[in-house]
C-alpha cells in the first residue's frame, strides 16, 4: 500500500444544506422521475412525482429521454454518463421525444437530502484515487466525546451500483443493516461508495473490479488511520459480492471478525451455473428444457468467463446462443464484462483459509442468487483452524437482500417484502459478544 497515492479530505464536516458542495464534492441530485434505458432510443420515463420540479418543466411519463445537456442517452454507457454526475440545484438541457414530436426543456433538480443520525455524527468526506476520480466517503460516530479510541466497522458492499446511503429509508435487510451500525452507539462506521454512486466522481458501468478492490483498499487505510480507531478492533461487513471480497480485502491486515451475507464461494462460472439453473426453475422451465439451456450456458460462460469474449461478441459469432442471453451486449448487472472476467480469476476459498477470527455467516432460506453451500462451505473452512470460530444463520423466508416473503416464488419476483428484524437480533447478539472480548 505504500507505493499507491490517495488523498483522504475532511473539510470540517459539510456546508451547510444546499450550498454547492458537501465535505468536497457537489451533491446528487434527486430525481422526482423514474428511467428506464431502453436499447437504441433512449431512457424511458415511467413515472413523474406530482407537482414536482420535473413536472413543472413538463416531463410525462412515458417521454423517452434523449439526451441530458447534449449528452445522448443512445447506448447503455452514455446513459449511465449522463446520469451519474447529475447535481442538485443545477440547470440542464432536457431533450425529450413524445410520440412523434421532439422538445427541450430545462429541469434544475433539487439536492438529495442529507443522511440523518439522531444518534451519531455523520461526517461527508472523499477519497481521490490515482486516477484523480473522487470517491464519497461517510464515517458515522458517536457524538458522545471520549479519549478512548473506539472499534470500527467498515462496509464491503455489493455488485450492484446502489448508493450505501440510508437517505431514501430502509427498503430491505442490507438497508437495515448499514443502519444498525451507522447508529450504533459504540464504534465508527465507515463505507465508500463506488465511481458514478451517490456524489461520487466516475461511471460504475465501466468500473471493473481491479479499480473497486483499490477503492475499498484505500478506505481502509483512510479508517485505520484515523485517530479515533481502535486499529485492533476493526470488522468488516460484507454484504452480496462483497461477503467474498470482505476475505480478499482482510488478507495481510488485523481484523478483528467478520460479518458476510450473501457471499459466493466458487468460482464465478460455477456460481452462474447455479443461478441460471435456479432462475430457470423458478420460471417454470421443465426439467427437459433446463438441462438443454445448461448444456449451452455452459458453452455461452466458458466463452464469456474464461475465454474473455464479450456477451456482444458472443451472441454475434454464435447465433445459437444468442436466445441465452437476456442483458447488454458488454456489461451484465450494470458492470462492464471485464469485470466478471476479472471476478472469474479470484480463489475465495483459499481467501477464507486465512481467515482465523470470529465470522458470522448469514444467509437468506429464499436467496436464489447465492446458495447455502456456499455460505457453509465459508463457515466449514474458517472452523478448520479453529472449531466454532464460524457460525452460519440462515434466516426463515428471506431472500438474498433479506426481505422476508411467504413463498420461494415470491422472494424471486422480489415485489414488496419486508426486512427481518432477526437479522438485527442475530447481529446485535453476535457483535456484543465480540465487543466484549478482550
Amino acid at each position: 500500500m505504500k507505493n499507491i497515492g490517495y488523498i483522504i479530505c475532511f473539510l470540517g464536516g459539510f456546508y451547510a444544506y444546499g450550498q454547492k458542495d458537501i465535505g468536497g464534492l457537489p451533491r446528487q441530485a434527486k430525481l422526482d422521475f423514474s428511467l428506464r434505458w431502453q436499447a437504441d432510443q433512449g431512457a424511458l420515463i415511467r413515472e413523474v412525482t406530482p407537482d414536482s420540479r420535473a413536472s413543472k418543466a413538463g416531463l410525462q411519463a412515458g417521454d423517452i429521454l434523449l439526451s441530458i445537456d447534449q449528452q445522448p442517452l443512445d447506448s447503455y454507457t452514455n446513459y449511465h454518463k449522463a446520469i451519474a454526475p447529475l447535481q442538485g440545484e443545477k440547470s440542464y438541457s432536457l431533450k425529450l421525444q413524445r410520440e412523434k414530436q421532439v422538445l427541450t426543456t430545462r429541469y434544475k433538480p433539487a439536492a438529495l437530502p442529507l443522511e440523518k443520525n439522531l444518534r451519531n455524527k455523520v461526517i461527508y468526506e472523499y477519497l481521490q484515487l490515482p486516477n484523480g476520480k473522487k470517491l464519497r466517503t461517510l464515517i458515522t460516530k458517536p457524538k458522545t466525546r471520549t479519549n478512548r479510541k473506539r472499534p470500527a466497522v467498515f462496509l464491503v458492499q455489493w455488485l450492484s451500483c446502489t448508493t450505501t446511503e440510508t437517505t431514501t429509508g430502509v427498503v430491505n435487510g442490507f438497508d437495515l443493516l448499514t443502519k444498525y451500525f451507522a447508529e450504533h452507539p459504540d464504534i465508527i462506521f465507515m463505507r465508500v461508495e463506488k465511481q458514478g454512486v451517490g456524489d461520487s466522481e466516475g461511471v460504475c458501468a465501466e468500473y471493473d473490479l481491479k479499480e473497486e478492490l483499490l477503492a475499498n483498499q484505500l478506505a481502509l487505510e483512510a479508517l485505520k488511520k484515523r485517530a479515533d480507531v481502535d486499529t485492533t478492533q476493526i470488522y468488516l461487513v460484507g454484504m452480496s459480492l462483497g461477503g467474498g471480497l470482505s476475505a480478499l480485502l482482510g488478507e495481510h491486515q488485523p481484523i478483528k471478525g467478520y460479518i458476510v451475507t450473501g457471499a459466493c464461494t466458487v468460482t464465478w462460472f460455477e456460481h452462474m451455473m447455479e443461478i441460471e439453473r435456479r432462475r430457470l426453475s423458478l420460471l417454470g422451465e421443465t426439467p427437459t428444457q433446463i438441462n438443454d439451456k445448461m448444456r449451452r450456458y455452459a458453452s455461452f460462460y466458458q466463452k464469456y468467463y474464461n475465454e474473455k469474449m464479450t456477451p456482444g461478441e458472443i451472441v454475434k459469432q454464435y447465433p445459437k446462443l444468442a436466445n441465452l442471453w437476456y442483458d447488454q451486449p458488454a456489461h451484465q448487472y450494470g458492470r462492464p464484462a471485464r469485470f466478471y472476467q476479472q471476478l472469474q480469476e479470484i480463489n475465495f476459498e483459499a481467501a477464507w483459509t486465512k481467515v482465523k477470527v470470529p465470522t458470522l455467516v448469514i444467509y437468506g432460506k429464499y436467496d436464489w442468487i447465492m446458495s447455502l453451500n456456499d455460505h457453509q462451505s465459508i463457515v466449514d473452512i474458517v472452523n478448520t483452524s479453529q472449531a466454532n470460530l464460524a457460525q452460519l444463520e440462515v434466516l426463515p423466508k428471506t431472500n438474498h437482500v433479506l426481505n422476508i416473503f411467504d413463498s420461494p416464488q415470491a422472494a424471486f419476483k422480489g415485489k414488496g417484502g419486508t426486512p427481518s428484524e432477526q437479522l438485527i437480533r442475530v447481529v446485535d447478539e453476535w457483535f456484543k459478544v465480540q465487543l466484549a472480548q478482550p
